[in-house]
């Protein structure tokens, strides 16, 4: 593994991003009939596109909004992982804290949409957790990339990346007064998160944190009530779909950020777009 390096950023600016890389593959096409053998829709195939997904997706946002990232993950020794790194490097992410494995594939998904409908994906992906040497090796890239930035993203997609002995190593390494982590959760396990400056659960992670249902507005401010008592962080960041987001802060203190409804192209990769932009305003843009 290469030296983690800066990207034409100062000291303090860079934000290291942490988690499950993916490919993303949208393969485009036109709809005029079924298959004779099957009652399906054949696509006749017109164009084929690829975007870093998962963590991946979350450093291309940061990148974007003119933030130098250092990415720590892993991809398969194959043509999607080296595709991957291809996508990210030419964006100038800095992907020297990439692990390359022979024995994982890198997580891909294909989309096949026809006539602008989306009609099934298919996934390759290996999710048990990875080995310990490689656990190792990821913690020491961040401990080392750390020395450069002003704070750290877990984007966790729960594809074995992130594993809870991992997270809980990375968080404390990371952790301390002048720098401030935030995590994606995925997985429904508060002790795994403890630690963690900002959490930004969607509704349904929310509810698997707090084990609570969420029907209501007053649901979901119990449920996050719930999950800041159990993990203490400074803030509990609820994404709400069209609804927008609310914010907790462990004083008591909870803010409505409104949504302004419009018709998506694409929902996929919208979590990773808000996670990112607030960690641009939280960790970047506030600073002096």
């Amino acid at each position: 593994m290469e030296t983690c390096q800066t990207n034409n950023s100062a000291d303090g600016e860079t934000l290291v991003v942490v988690g499950d890389l993916i490919l993303n593959q949208y393969v485009y096409g036109t709809v005029r009939r079924n298959a004779p053998e099957a009652d399906i829709p054949v696509v006749e195939q017109e164009k084929t596109e690829y975007y870093p997904g998962g963590a991946a997706n979350v450093a291309m946002n940061l990148v974007a909004l003119g933030t130098a990232v250092i990415l720590v993950g892993t991809v398969g020794d194959d043509a999607e992982g080296e595709h991957l790194l291809i996508l990210l490097t030419s964006a100038k992410v800095d992907v020297s804290g990439v692990q390359i494995l022979a024995d994982r594939p890198t997580c891909h998904k294909t989309r096949i949409i026809g006539n602008g409908r989306h009609l099934v994906r298919l996934d390759r992906e290996v999710v048990t957790p990875i080995g310990e040497e490689q656990q190792r090796a990821a913690v020491d890239s961040v401990r080392q990339c750390l020395l450069h930035a002003r704070g750290m993203i877990c984007s966790d997609y729960s594809k074995g990346f992130l594993c809870e002995s991992f997270l809980r190593s990375v968080i404390h390494v990371a952790v301390s007064p002048d720098r401030k982590v935030i995590v994606d959760p995925k997985v429904g396990d508060c002790s795994r998160y403890a630690g963690v400056t900002v959490m930004m659960p969607n509704l349904d992670e929310l509810r698997k944190l707090s084990g609570l249902a969420i029907v209501s507005s007053a649901d979901t401010d119990a449920a996050a009530r719930a999950v800041l008592a159990e993990v203490h962080p400074e803030a509990l960041l609820v994404t709400c779909g069209a609804d927008g987001m609310v914010l907790y802060e462990s004083d008591g203190k909870s803010s409505t950020i409104p949504g302004k409804a419009s018709t998506a192209r694409e929902v996929s990769g919208a979590g990773d777009s808000a996670v990112a932009a607030f960690a641009w305003a939280y960790l970047v843009r506030r600073q002096p």
